[in-house]
């Protein structure tokens, strides 16, 4: 997930990026809590087959990826000090709340309350290593896409001052070919699978929901960010033909029924990863002060919680009130909305504001110890 705490490429909110992120959340709602989710209306399925997770997946590409490039800019601090003050700025937004949600999903599933079963693997979703080597298909299983962008955060930059390291590369050049090999390994791991899944639901769990086959999406988003940076004038100049294509190219993917084939799992996945990052030239440079904006940015601001929170509110829910109907539904909303708002204040809130105090110490520990002289491997 895109977390909102993120700071966007430039200065301030962007309200076209917190406008994907609204409706990435809303997607994702849709698809699990709705009266009208996926296969409850006939012929309406192929609305969800691009969900909000591709959209979450993108973002955060492009938002982190900036982050790191604004940490590449920083040559007066060694990288070990750079990428730890990376490192504690996502960790402690992110997993405070992961950790409260993930012992919650454990307490619901022990007490009868959720579906799901515990068993000698559950530690493994302490450590992200639910979807990494195989599929645990226990519970808390929209966590999935949270643990593509754990590792995501973990593996990018190492791999990225690797290649700085070995090959003396600049900075900026290492972190297209890190974007490149992330975009491109992914696809190769979905082919090993072509004739080895003997159903959909198969696919979704070995394909779909797997970090070494998903880590493309976040990578087209890196793609993106490194092409605005790089290339902000002609950035600037394709946004509109970027984003008509993008439109057009979304709802054409949609129609294309879910299977086996080469073209599902192989290519469908990159290309909705490209034709979402085609939004993101217009998106990243629509700003709006309306009044009316702020349903939008609040929305964007507490979508991390959202996620987290949403399906333990629905098990609840299921017991007592099925979200089958209007009224049930929007009650449903309610809670999520209060819950989430809730989570953010109590549990994201205070562990953001030491994120400050941390990078202070990070920044004096780099005082103290200088970077070693050599070659300036900064852009």
């Amino acid at each position: 997930m895109v977390r909102a705490g993120d700071r966007e490429p430039v200065a301030g909110r962007v309200f076209g990026l917190d406008l994907l992120r609204a409706l990435a959340i809303v997607l994702v709602v849709l698809v699990h809590c709705s009266p009208w989710q996926l296969g409850r209306i006939d012929g309406i399925g192929w609305l969800f087959r691009i969900d909000g997770v591709d959209l979450f997946f993108v973002l955060s590409g492009y938002l982190v990826g900036g982050l790191l490039l604004k940490a590449a800019d920083r040559p007066d601090m060694a990288w070990r000090f750079r990428l730890l003050d990376f490192w504690q700025r996502r960790w402690l937004r992110t997993l405070p709340d992961y950790y409260v949600f993930l012992i919650i999903n454990i307490l619901l599933v022990a007490a009868g309350l959720a579906p799901g079963m515990l068993s000698h693997a559950t530690p493994a979703y302490a450590v992200f290593m639910q979807d990494v080597i195989k599929p645990l298909d226990l519970f808390f299983w929209e966590s999935w896409s949270l643990s593509v962008e754990e590792w995501f955060y973990l593996l990018f930059p190492i791999i990225m001052i690797a290649v700085v390291k070995a090959f003396r590369m600049p900075v900026r050049k290492a972190f297209l070919f890190t974007a490149l090999v992330f975009i491109a390994v992914p696809p190769m791991v979905r082919a090993s699978y072509l004739g080895q899944l003997p159903d959909h639901m198969a696919i979704s769990l070995h394909v779909r929901r797997m970090v070494p086959t998903r880590l493309d999406a976040i990578g087209y988003g890196a793609l993106a960010v490194w092409s605005h940076r790089t290339f902000p004038l002609r950035w600037n100049g394709s946004r509109w033909p970027l984003f008509l294509l993008g439109a057009v190219s979304l709802p054409a993917l949609s129609l294309y029924k879910p299977g086996s084939g080469t073209t599902y799992m192989v290519v469908w996945f990159g290309a909705v990863s490209a034709a979402i990052a085609m939004l993101l030239p217009l998106l990243s440079s629509w700003h709006c002060t309306s009044r009316w904006s702020w349903p939008v940015t609040t929305l964007s601001r507490i979508s991390y919680s959202i996620y987290l929170v949403h399906m333990p509110v629905l098990y609840l829910f299921f017991r007592w009130w099925p979200v089958d109907g209007v009224v049930p539904f929007v009650v449903y909303l309610m809670v999520v909305l209060a819950s989430a708002h809730a989570a953010m204040r109590l549990i994201e809130q205070p562990f953001m504001r030491l994120r400050d105090k941390v990078g202070a110490r990070i920044r004096k520990a780099a005082t103290i110890s200088p970077p070693t002289p050599g070659r300036r491997t900064s852009p």
